[in-house]
């Protein structure tokens, strides 16, 4: 596109070019003037009419100051020839200067209110859109933020509903962690802590990683310590940087940001919910208020599982040997018989007894009674593997489960605990004394095929095992 073309000639040039001309025009008349021509007065009233026509061009092109100069010099020049011709123009020419300036600034002050009051109106109206430009945007960051709350309560419903259908305390922390990941997007890694009494500290239940990874600390950190400590959430922008949690020659923390809040029941904590990203600046308060309430509903599913846990195994557990109770262990034995015959496999039952309980009860007395057989079921107990089930049969009796075990290999079991239990002497009120058990052992399918036969075979080997002179395991 061509570029416009510039004038070389200021916009004054024309005018005042052509006021000299008119100038030397005019003194170019006076000789004719001084012969009293009759024809001469009527150029010479041409020449100051056209001379106000060039005034009114410099009044547009050249601004006021120079007007005025020029209305001045032709002003004085025509009082000069009035006064030297004694002609009535020459004031008429004057008077018309005159009257031609005042109507030239009154139209320039109504033209400059005009545009002074439409630039004021110009700037309402900007005035005006910048502040609906600023309360639409307003308007769209409320909506956006209503819609992401509405997303989220729409999401803590089916939280809800999600949470109702967990039975147990491992599908309650899955369904936690799988929620919450999906809840805040911004976390790349999601940990479920909860109390654990057996060690006074927390365990890891439940984890969610974006990247597939997983959690290596299973105990908690600071971070949940702190939170634990103080019952209040943690909110941490960056991690490397936060005074609070500097430690000299302390390794680089993966975690940037973190979101922590107490799990709490009751006054009393029972979990962490740990939220946490590889980058800084990720959570912000309504995240922090959001993971308060998922907390609290977590809290209360979590608690209520741990108490029916715990009423579920004091009813089917033993108060003074923690061991099992004989009706849970039937359910058991049944329940394994049906697996074995599922599977074709076998598995066995070991009946023990305490040689010489009542004994030891008479001499010593209930309480040293008692302290035998705790003794007993917790060495009975660490015999065993974590599939394996020991319960207390009734009185001195103890009874085994040991699924997929053969009677070779329930006997060898049974005497490894009867050498466990001879090989610890027991002080009964100041006195080591030696307990020794009897062992009975029977296998499914060859001793019995139902519950009933498989433990009267094994209680009889133990009957066996006594009046052979106890301390002994009969498997045969």
């Amino acid at each position: 596109m061509a570029s416009p073309k510039v004038s070389l000639v200021p916009s004054f040039f024309i005018p005042i070019a052509a006021f000299l001309i008119w100038f030397v025009l005019f003194f170019s008349y006076l000789p004719i003037l001084e012969k009293d021509l009759d024809f001469s007065r009527q150029i010479t009233l041409v020449n100051l009419y056209l001379s106000n026509i060039i005034l009114i061009l410099t009044w547009f092109l050249c601004g006021r100051i120079l007007f005025i100069v020029f209305a001045a010099a032709v002003s004085l020049l025509a009082a000069y020839l009035m006064l030297d011709l004694g002609e009535l123009g020459m004031g008429v020419h004057i008077v018309t200067v005159a009257l031609l300036y005042l109507w030239l600034k009154h139209i320039t002050d109504k033209i400059g209110r005009e545009k002074l009051a439409k630039m004021m109106e110009r700037d309402k109206i900007q005035e005006g859109l910048n502040l609906a430009q600023k309360m639409l945007e307003e308007k769209s960051r409320l909506l956006s933020a209503l819609t992401r709350k509405l997303e989220r309560l729409q999401y803590m419903r089916e939280f809800s509903d999600h949470l109702k259908s967990a039975d147990n305390l491992e599908a309650t922390g899955r369904i936690i962690v799988k929620e919450v990941g999906e809840m805040v997007p911004e976390a790349d890694r999601v940990l479920l802590y909860v109390s654990d009494d057996s060690s006074a500290g927390l365990g890891l239940i439940a984890q969610f990683s974006r990247d597939g990874s997983e959690e290596k600390a299973k105990r908690g950190n600071e971070y949940d310590d702190w939170v634990i400590k103080r019952s209040q959430p943690l909110l941490i922008e960056d991690a490397r940087t936060d005074f609070r949690f500097l430690k000299e020659g302390a390794p680089t923390p993966r975690d940037r940001s973190l979101c922590v809040v107490p799990l709490v029941s009751k006054s009393t904590v029972c979990g962490v919910l740990r939220l946490a990203s590889d980058k800084p600046g990720m959570f912000h308060t309504d995240d922090l208020r959001l993971m308060d309430i998922v907390a609290d509903l977590s809290a209360v599913v979590i608690r209520n599982i741990l108490l029916f846990q715990k009423t579920r195994e004091l009813s089917i557990m033993d108060s003074l040997t923690d061991c099992y109770l004989l009706r849970y262990i039937q359910e058991r034995v049944t329940e394994e018989i049906q697996r074995s015959a599922r599977h074709t496999s076998p598995f066995s039952v070991i009946m023990a007894d305490i040689d010489y309980f009542k004994k030891y009860n008479d001499e010593f007395g209930h309480t040293a009674g008692d302290f035998v057989l705790r003794n007993v079921a917790e060495i009975l107990k660490s015999c065993v593997g974590p599939t394996d089930i020991v319960g207390r049969y009734g009185g001195e009796e103890f009874i085994i489960i040991l699924p997929q075990k053969s009677i070779e290999e329930a006997a060898q079991i049974a005497e490894a605990m009867r050498t466990a239990v001879e090989s610890r002497p027991m002080k009964l009120r100041r006195e080591a004394r030696t307990i020794t058990l009897s062992f009975g052992v029977a296998q499914y399918p060859s001793d019995g095929v139902s519950r009933d036969e498989l433990i009267q075979k094994a209680d009889l080997r133990l009957y066996r095992a006594k009046h052979a002179g106890r301390n002994r395991v009969v498997s045969l």
